[in-house]
């Protein structure tokens, strides 16, 4: 790949770009949580080769993963780790996503809890 509009064309409905965040995203039923782990393994995959090709390093200690769902999902699977090279990202119950924290089950308690202070 040569330029991010190759890496945006190869994984288009998965990314989204934002100033100096990039979002993966994949949808899927519970049942097929493993094709969504390797669709979003391989599109870090070639977002690593991009950045590399570029010279620039994808930290894996940056990057966070959440399963989104309701609470009687959240609760009742236990949902895997994505890989990184050879870095494993644990999913998270919440995460900032333009300056709006969202929890697993998308309510917004945290973010309230937070900006109320």
């Amino acid at each position: 790949m040569d330029t991010a509009e190759d890496l945006g064309v190869n994984i288009r409905q998965y990314i989204h770009v934002h100033a100096d965040d990039t979002h993966l995203y994949v949808h899927c039923s519970p049942r097929d949580v493993i094709g969504a782990v390797s669709k979003l393994e391989l599109c870090l995959e070639m977002v690593d080769s991009w950045m590399a090709a570029s010279r620039l390093k994808l930290n894996s200690k940056k990057s966070i993963v959440i399963w989104v769902g309701s609470k009687h999902m959240a609760m009742r699977y236990a949902w895997p780790a994505i890989k990184i090279g050879t870095s494993s990202i644990d999913a998270t119950d919440n995460a900032r996503l333009l300056g709006i924290f969202i929890s697993a089950d998308l309510s917004f308690d945290q973010h309230v809890t937070k900006i109320a202070g």
